[in-house]
């Protein structure tokens, strides 16, 4: 049933090391993109207050094809938004032979900063 419900498009963004460093060291990343399809369900919301500045900070469970390649140190961007992956993204199994899908718990604040510089 799930997999009818993975039909909002979205891309797996990954930093890939190049292999060059920069002028003080530091490995040159690029960004790799792979589109694929998920769902993606609230978990917990909240907003914090930090220096007057409110920040908006949601978990989601979201869900991928079985196969969709997605490590912890990836971000999906579902309609525009970045979400972090916290934690260990796991196969979903039902029985003992039978894979369904991939699930990941990701976590969104109020901006993009994942794909920043140095972040």
């Amino acid at each position: 049933m799930i997999n009818r419900m993975m039909n909002t498009p979205c891309a797996v963004i990954r930093r890939v090391d190049t292999g060059e460093v920069d002028r003080v060291g530091d490995p040159i990343l690029e960004v790799e993109r792979t589109e694929t399809r998920c769902a993606l369900h609230p978990v917990r919301r909240g907003e914090h207050e930090d220096g007057g500045a409110e920040t908006s900070d949601t978990t989601w469970r979201l869900f991928l094809p079985f196969g969709t390649a997605i490590d912890t140190g990836d971000a999906i961007e579902v309609e525009g938004h970045i979400y972090e992956l916290t934690g260990q993204p796991w196969d979903a199994r039902e029985g003992v032979r039978s894979l369904w899908h991939v699930e990941a718990t990701v976590r969104r604040t109020s901006g993009p900063q994942w794909l920043e510089v140095g972040s």
